[in-house]
């Protein structure tokens, strides 16, 4: 089975999405955190599953 190794960056920038959709972050934050890590929120006609793979997930030998 072939490993992986997750970056924590990815994770929690899925939590301040999530807790974005939820409501329990304003706008203000959410934009602040879109600007520092914008390969995260970029669109350049990948999709975002694809985007996440290439900039979050290494794998390990």
């Amino acid at each position: 089975m072939k490993k992986i190794e997750i970056d924590n960056r990815f994770v929690a920038l899925k939590l301040v999405e999530g807790l974005f959709g939820k409501g329990l972050i304003n706008q203000e934050t959410f934009e602040k955190v879109k600007e520092t890590y914008p390969e995260v929120f970029a669109t350049s006609g990948e999709s975002y599953w694809e985007q996440q793979l290439k900039a979050f997930v290494k794998d390990v030998k």
